[in-house]
């Protein structure tokens, strides 16, 4: 075997990086056969002109992957054929897979091949499908590698902006920009995979057969206008908690009901919210919102909000109702990550630092930017900041979501457990947001419980504009 490793660069980045794979060759006729060989490193998608073959590599270890076979054939025509592997690298440890970079790597001969040197008689120079070869790579895919986990077990979720992967980029006629699309190279390091062997197992059969069985509306009520927020990545493995320096001017002195996510939040140098011990805290449903009333002195208020690191990185955002009167907080800057609990750190910091004011004593702090709006909020502090209201009947399909500017959420249920991927066809205006949450038991009052032991499952498609459809790349389990 010829083939080696390749990605989209010689240095592959790690956490939830995504790469784009392309294989363009042409035939004069169809084979009876043509196998194909492949192993991605966590999870690949294969399409070929378009259409979705298979989805693999089954669960390994990296001392010991397994390779994947698949005739396409039946899915080759006269003319030119395009094989398409979408490729996502979970880089850091997963139930799912180890630790380690991305890589891609795929053998295999198609028999029936047009040759420069014949290109009208059938049969000749089979084309040799081996990476690196003649294919090429897309590092530019939409699908951000800073998303949170579903949990610890699980890897990222899903935060895909098609409007930037072009639509038919693994069919024929699309012609790759050679700005964005260059050829896959092997990794700078050497691969660090055991030797490939077959796949010891049968794949899982993916059928088009479950629709939610009913389904009902509710009415959307977004986040409050006063909304600030923030996304920190890259924190260092082992690091658990970071504090933001804020200051804050009230207008006069009392108490004041703001909203902040998973923080401790240090008030004047007195700790006035923490997060519930962990036994008391992981069945709590939805959590990523706390509705706090804090008291302010007149003026400038100096805050510490400490917030968990999880999965290596923070997302963090603070409000409060439009009647608060109160203006935008100043971001004065953010610590050095810590080792230590936020509680213990934030305890420290009432203690030795009760300011978090530029001028005042205060720990190293590196810039920081908040953005003001409910639209800028990261996807699964969006979810955790709406609020689903108003429940109407809606069994019929399609759904309509009224007005284009419009929110709306569709709680949908397919009557038992279902592991599947979900696809969805849409039309929408371009930079429309689609978020996919699951569950598996609903509340009272209509909606879902989501978030159950800091889970925190959520899949988001941005639109392109017009008519579209959206596959997850990973499967999902759930109910609801």
């Amino acid at each position: 075997m010829s083939a080696a490793y390749v990605w989209s660069s010689p240095h592959p980045r790690g956490r939830n990086e995504f790469a784009a794979f392309r294989r363009a060759f042409t035939l004069t006729k169809r084979p009876s056969r043509a196998e194909f060989h492949l192993f991605a490193d966590t999870r690949y998608r294969l399409t070929v002109n378009g259409v979705i073959v298979g989805h693999g590599p089954a669960r390994f270890k990296r001392h010991a992957p397994e390779y994947d076979t698949h005739d396409l054939a039946p899915f080759l025509r006269v003319g030119e054929n395009v094989i398409g592997v979408l490729v996502n690298s979970h880089g850091d440890g997963t139930f799912l897979s180890d630790p380690g970079a991305g890589g891609f790597i795929a053998w295999g001969t198609c028999p029936t091949a047009a040759s420069a040197a014949a290109p009208d008689r059938p049969g000749s120079a089979p084309i040799d499908l081996a990476t690196p070869g003649a294919w090429l790579a897309c590092s530019k895919t939409g699908y951000a590698r800073w998303t949170m986990p579903f949990s610890f077990a699980i890897g990222p979720g899903e935060a895909f902006d098609s409007r930037v992967l072009p639509e038919g980029w693994d069919a024929p006629g699309f012609l790759p920009p050679a700005g964005l699309w260059q050829p896959a190279v092997p990794p700078a390091t050497p691969d660090d995979h055991g030797p490939l062997t077959p796949r010891s197992i049968p794949p899982l059969q993916e059928v088009a057969d479950r629709a939610p069985q009913q389904s009902h509306r509710l009415a959307l009520l977004r986040p409050p206008a006063n909304v600030f927020s923030t996304t920190l990545t890259d924190f260092a493995p082992g690091l658990r908690s970071v504090a933001i320096g804020l200051t804050l001017h009230a207008p006069r002195a009392g108490d004041y009901t703001l909203e902040l996510s998973l923080a401790h939040l240090v008030v004047n140098g007195v700790v006035q919210a923490t997060l519930p011990p962990v036994p008391d805290f992981h069945p709590r449903e939805n959590t990523e919102r706390q509705t706090l009333r804090v008291s302010l002195v007149a003026g400038e208020n100096h805050l510490w909000a400490v917030c968990p690191i999880r999965a290596r990185m923070v997302e963090f955002a603070l409000g409060w109702a439009t009647d608060a009167d109160l203006p935008a907080p100043t971001a004065v800057g953010v610590t050095a990550a810590s080792t230590a609990p936020a509680d213990e750190h934030a305890r420290t910091l009432a203690a030795t630092h009760p300011s978090s004011s530029a001028s005042a004593p205060a720990p190293e702090l590196h810039p920081l930017t908040l953005t003001a709006g409910p639209d800028a909020l990261p996807a699964y502090l969006a979810r955790g900041w709406s609020t689903p209201a108003r429940r109407t009947p809606e069994g019929v399909f399609p759904w309509r979501a009224g007005a284009p500017d419009e929110a709306a959420t569709w709680v949908c249920d397919f009557g038992r457990e279902v592991l599947v991927r979900v696809e969805v066809e849409f039309e929408a205006r371009a930079g429309t947001t689609l978020d996919l949450t699951y569950s598996e038991r609903p509340t009272a009052d209509g909606r879902t419980h989501v978030g159950f032991q800091t889970a925190r499952m959520l899949d988001r498609c941005v639109a392109r504009g017009g008519r579209q459809r959206w596959t997850t790349f990973h499967p999902r389990g759930f109910r609801y």
